[in-house]
């Protein structure tokens, strides 16, 4: 019940918060010089199912809220709301039966957009914070308390063939304090999203490193790449879906042998 209880104010929260973020954008002042696709909050839902081995898998549901808004006339800012939902399954996993979904860790991420420093080049750069929303249990999300620095820059308007975007991303995640019964080992990681994008036209883009990115364990310099691959659809100015995967090249830390995820959006 207390589980229950938990994912119904976590959908309940995001819910309002969509509302909330709505009502945000009709009363925000626009820019008519600078009319920013950026400036209007969406929503997101994923699904990501991921092998841990030929055996067993993981399920999670992720709804995301991303609310964007104006510093002043030169610098944007957005933020971002992750919660998640997890279900594992296989012999990795011996005490779940794979169809009982748990809530899982949640993020909540602020970052700032610089004016252009270069032509068509800008300075990303925030943090991400991590509460142990699943409990103290390592299968379901978080066990510690973490906060993630990020930094990045985005190169737009490429027009090199159909190559349209570079938006790296850097991000080096700190534990802060453990939650779980023996404590777990405070975590040091760095994730690196080298992420291009391709325009095929106006309604297919192709994106490269978006959702998977490079992981590098600090504390024994183990390193997990993956190839990663994901296809948007833009209906119209509201609606998209979108569809990937994700195969590990090099698996000095095991986070998952492959990954299969889509997407459903909405712009208000």
């Amino acid at each position: 019940m207390t589980r229950i209880i938990q994912v119904s104010v976590g959908i309940a929260w995001l819910l309002l918060s969509a509302a909330a973020a709505a009502e945000l954008h009709e009363t925000q002042t626009q820019n008519p010089d600078k009319p920013w696709a950026e400036n209007k909050p969406w929503v997101e839902a994923w699904y990501f199912r991921n092998a841990k081995n030929e055996n067993s898998f993981s399920n999670t549901i992720q709804p995301r809220l991303y609310v964007p808004f104006t510093i002043n006339e030169r610098w944007r800012a957005i933020t971002r709301f992750d919660s998640s939902l997890v279900s594992n399954g296989g012999p990795d996993f011996p005490k779940e039966s794979g169809g009982d979904f748990n809530p899982s860790i949640t993020k909540f991420t602020l970052w700032a957009i610089s004016p252009e420093i270069l032509p068509r080049t800008t300075v990303n750069f925030g943090s991400r914070f991590y509460l142990p929303t699943g409990y103290d249990q390592k299968n379901y999300g978080s066990t510690q308390w973490a906060i993630g620095p990020q930094v990045g820059f985005t190169v737009k308007k490429i027009e090199y063939g159909i190559l349209s975007e570079f938006a790296p991303w850097f991000r080096y995640v700190i534990g802060v304090s453990s939650i779980s019964t023996p404590p777990t080992a405070l975590a040091r990681s760095l994730e690196i999203y080298p992420t291009f994008v391709f325009r095929i036209n106006e309604h297919w883009s192709f994106k490269v490193w978006d959702q998977r990115g490079i992981t590098m364990n600090a504390t024994n310099g183990e390193w997990f790449v993956p190839v990663d691959g994901i296809l948007y659809y833009y209906f119209d100015s509201h609606w998209s879906v979108a569809a990937g995967g994700a195969k590990q090249v090099v698996n000095n830390l095991p986070l998952f042998q492959w990954s299969a995820y889509g997407r459903i959006g909405y712009h208000f």
